[in-house]
This record gives structure tokens, C-alpha cells and sequence, in this order.
């Protein structure tokens, strides 16, 4: 579980969840995300403008996460996943 966790101006990706099951990542607020350009030295498939990026995962819930005052550098879509079965993700953020 990550949860009521708060992430301030991070340039890259906030959260990176790889290889588990069982994942629910709610209720986190991200600030002034990607008001930065991210570097290219994270190795792919890495979305490095995602707030979220969600990897060989099995059962997961990504809701109610907010993201408040973004940078010009932040994807349009914020959640990234490669290899992800049972993705429970109506509304993963509120904004």
C-alpha cells in the first residue's frame, strides 16, 4: 500500500511500482510535479513525464491520488503501465 503519501516537485517519475501483486496506491497528493524537464538517463520503457509508471504487476488499484499546480513537462496521461493484469484505475486522479 502506498498511501497519504506527498510528493513535491519531483522531475521525473514520482512512483515507480515493478514486479509485485497485490499494489493499491491511493489518497497521495502530487505538488509541482514536472515543472522541470526530466533527464534521459532512466533506462526504457520509463515514461519519465508519468507521475506514475507501473510495471509486470498483478492486481492493482491506483484512486484518488491529486495532483496540484503540474509543470509544463508532466505527461497527459500521468499513469504508465507495462505488463499490468487486473489494473482497477476508474478515477486515479482527482484533479
Amino acid at each position: 500500500v502506498i498511501e497519504g503519501n506527498q510528493i513535491s516537485k519531483a522531475w521525473g517519475v514520482n512512483i515507480q511500482v515493478q514486479r509485485a501483486s497485490g499494489v493499491m496506491i491511493r489518497s497521495n497528493l502530487f505538488c509541482q510535479s514536472h515543472l522541470l524537464k526530466a533527464r534521459n538517463g532512466a533506462p526504457r520503457p520509463v515514461d519519465n513525464s508519468a507521475l506514475l509508471f507501473l510495471q509486470n504487476i498483478k492486481d492493482v488499484t491506483v484512486a484518488g491520488n491529486e495532483i496540484v499546480a503540474p509543470g509544463p513537462y508532466i505527461s497527459i496521461s500521468p499513469l504508465t503501465c507495462v505488463d499490468v493484469s487486473d489494473l482497477k484505475a476508474e478515477k486515479p486522479f482527482g484533479r
